[in-house]
């Protein structure tokens, strides 16, 4: 904070301080002024160097720390208000200016980290790109166009879907490691979480057999039970519920599903309702199911 008449005293305890008129003025013109100037001209000149000579993961790893450098200097040096507004200004320089560029880089970008499965890079990406969440575009179209190609890889494989029981689960598998990428990599953000389930319904839409196909697999399922599959019965049931969900009708599913499949589908929407996703009581549906 600026002084007028400032004079530096020694206390007692041999500690030297000013001590005169606070002028918020003189310390806006003389000192935050410049330092928010000056230190946003050189991040700017950093951040065009970095996106041009290092890898998405790089840039990443530098902006960040650059950012929490930078925090932690201006609670030290400006006042509250000021140091919102340098971060948001500084944020802006360092990702939404090259967050495209960043996110498309050929071999090391939001694409390929989805597509090779690096999560730790992409939650590193993700968390950066959090501060500005506007910047989450690209990154989410790329996962739906992702998710979308290998949907219809699936659907274009005419052994899979002469038969629906491995076309169901060809779908659950795809969907149990999407649904991890965006558990791990994506660290959760609820806009992936969206995205994601956006993709699985255009997939299940896409192909007009998958709604008669997943009553088929469930009948299958209520009709030989989990016999010496115990140890993936929690996994079988929430995959089954994972692509009913997102059907969207649901006729075409009820036109096919046989007298048993609808005591399937409600003893799961019930304890779903009943419970949050950790806490879902599988053991009990294996019971009312007679698993």
């Amino acid at each position: 904070m600026g002084m007028e008449g400032a004079v530096l005293r020694k206390g007692e305890d041999g500690i030297l301080s000013w001590d005169g008129k606070a002028n918020p003025e003189s310390y806006v013109n003389y000192f935050e002024t410049e330092y928010m100037k000056q230190a946003l001209e050189h991040y700017a000149a950093e951040a065009n160097k970095w996106i041009t000579t290092m890898t998405c993961p790089e840039y990443v790893k530098k902006a960040t720390e650059a950012l929490e450098s930078e925090a932690k200097k201006a609670d030290h040096l400006l006042e509250q208000d000021s140091m919102a507004l340098y971060m948001s200004n500084l944020e802006k320089v360092i990702i939404c200016d090259h967050s495209q560029e960043l996110v498309e880089k050929e071999h090391t970008g939001a694409g390929k980290m989805i597509e090779q499965k690096r999560n730790e890079e992409l939650k590193a990406l993700i968390q950066l790109l959090r501060r500005k969440p506007e910047t989450f575009k690209p990154v989410l179209e790329k996962l739906y166009n992702y998710v979308t190609s290998r949907g219809k890889a699936i659907q274009q494989d005419k052994a899979v879907t002469e038969d629906p029981i491995e076309y169901t689960k060809k779908l659950m598998e795809l969907k149990k490691e999407m649904d991890q990428l965006v558990e791990e990599g994506c660290d959760m953000e609820m806009k992936f979480v969206t995205e994601n389930d956006k993709a699985f319904t255009f997939i299940l839409a896409d192909f007009s057999p998958s709604a008669k196909f997943l009553a088929i697999y469930i009948d299958h399922l209520m009709r030989q039970g989990l016999k010496g599959f115990e140890a993936k019965a929690d996994e079988i049931i929430t995959g089954a519920f994972s692509l009913y969900k997102l059907l969207r009708p649901k006729d075409a599913f009820t036109e096919h599903h046989t007298v048993s499949t609808p005591h399937f589908i409600t003893l799961l929407e019930t304890f779903w309702r009943e419970t949050v996703a950790e806490d879902f009581n599988f053991r009990r549906v294996r019971r009312n199911l007679h698993f």
